[in-house]
Order: C-alpha cells, then structure tokens, then sequence
C-alpha cells in the first residue's frame, strides 16, 4: 500500500490498516477520497444507477456497460477494506432484485452475489469459511456494543440532548480534556445525544416516510425502466436506513451528498413516467 500510495497515505488508510484473514489480507484503499470509508461509501452508492442502467437503458451498449460497471463498482466495494462491505453489498443487491422481481429476484441476487464474493476472495486470497466467521464475529459485537450498547449509552447520559455538533469529530476540541469527548458511532444514538430522544422521533420519522412513500411510488410505476430505477434507488434508501444502526456513513462524502439526490430523484419518479410517452413508459 505505501509503495502504490507513497508515505503520505498512511493518514488516509488508518497508518496503512489491514486485516489478515487465514493467509489473505484486506487493506483499507482510500482511492482519491482522504479516507477509506469515504471510498466505500462512493462504491455502494454507484450500484444503484449501475444497476438502473443495465436493466432498462434503452441502448443495448450502455445496458452492457451498465452490467459491467455493476459488476466492477461491487467487486470494488467488497476490495475497499471495509468489512462490512461483505454484508451490505449483498443486502443491498437482494434489496434491489427483490424489490424489482420478487422472489425470482431473490434468487438471482443470491447467485449474483455469491459470483462477486467469489471473484473477491480470489483476488483477496480468503477462504470463504474463514471470510464467514470474521464478519459474523464483527457483526455480532457491532450489534451488541454499537447498535444496542451506543443507543443506550445515549439515551442514558444525554436524554434530553446536549446541542446540534456536540458528537463530531471536532467538537472534541471544544473540551479542556479532549478525552472527555463521548464518541458514538451509531447514527441513531448521535441523534438521541445531540437533540435528544424527541429527535430522535423526528429522525426516524424522517427515514420511515422516505421508505413508505418511496415504496408506494415503486408499486404504482407502471413503466418497466422507471420500475427499475425505483427499486434500485428504494433499495439504497434503506439500505442507508439500516447502516445508520451501524455508523454515520451519512455523514461523510461523498454519501452525504448521493443520499438525498438519491431520494430526490425517487420522490420524483411518478411525475416522470406522468410526463412520458407511452412508448417510454412501456
């Protein structure tokens, strides 16, 4: 990693952070963000227009390039280093399917997604078995000290709220003592320690009515290329959704930008197919 990035990277990549897994190794790549969460974070959002385009361009060329860059942006994503990758990828790939084609979706997904680990093991050089048992003990501690425990952490010390910033990475500078800062990465309960647990209604109120209009729309499109982007754009809304329990990778760019355009467009998607032909919708 230093040898292709050079030294200054190593603020970038958490001093250069890997993680050996049975004779394989997974290394955090920044590409050209300042941090590799932000790299993963691009990844994830660019399988949703990908998908979208390889389902219903009407181009058979850039259906091909959209299948193809499906393809690349997943592998990439699973390569970024972020572990959690091997979990939301294919989440986010069974969402997509499934939203569009039920439960044959399901299982095409589930083909599809066991094809892009596989290619992402062999380059990684991990046993699949090996790969299982690391992310399920991840997973499990990040259900048990993050989801639950910085919720509770939150709602405990600071129920009523302490002020908008009061959980960023800079406002640990505000303190005398910077180790006085609390850091809770789980979105949810930064919530509940900035504004509060009436917040924190409001925030969830904010991602249930994305999801739940986002969902009427999808049913009622008719018109099969914008059926697709809808699912695909749906799917990433939750997705966002539930990686918010997880992390405020909402926070950072370039996501932070790509969730709400991403929500703008599917909001909008009715008046669309309203303004189409009847050839374009069909």
């Amino acid at each position: 990693m230093e040898a292709l990035y050079g030294e200054a990277a190593a603020n970038a990549t958490q001093r250069f952070a890997a993680f050996d897994i049975e004779g394989g190794v997974l290394a955090r790549i920044p590409s050209t963000f300042t941090f590799g969460t932000q790299y993963f974070g691009y990844t994830i959002a660019m399988i949703a227009p990908c998908y979208a385009v390889w389902r219903r361009d009407s181009s058979w060329r850039w259906r091909q390039l959209g299948g193809v860059a499906l393809t690349a942006v997943s592998i990439a994503s699973l390569l970024s280093g972020a572990r959690a990758a091997f979990v939301f990828v294919p989440l986010l790939l069974a969402l997509t399917f499934g939203l569009e084609r039920g439960f044959a979706g399901l299982a095409r997904s589930g083909v599809y997604a066991v094809g892009i680990i596989g290619l992402a093991l062999a380059v990684l050089g991990i046993g699949g078995g090996a790969l299982y048992s690391h992310v399920s003990e991840l997973a499990g501690g990040y259900a048990t000290d993050i989801a639950y425990g910085g919720l509770v952490q939150a709602i405990t010390s600071a129920p009523l709220g302490t002020g908008t910033g009061t959980n960023t990475g800079p406002a640990r500078y505000a303190f005398a003592d910077p180790q006085a800062f609390t850091a809770i990465e789980n979105y949810y309960a930064k919530v509940v320690y900035e504004l509060g647990l009436e917040g924190l209604v409001v925030v969830v109120g904010l991602w249930a009515s994305l999801i739940v209009i986002g969902g009427r729309i999808h049913r009622r499109l008719r018109g099969r290329p914008l059926r697709s982007c809808s699912a695909a754009l749906l799917a990433f809304v939750i997705l966002i959704a539930v990686t918010n329990v997880k992390g405020w990778l909402v926070d950072l760019d370039p996501l932070n930008v790509y969730v709400w355009v991403f929500a703008g467009v599917l909001m909008k998607l009715g008046v669309f197919e309203a303004r189409s032909s009847p050839a374009e919708v069909g």
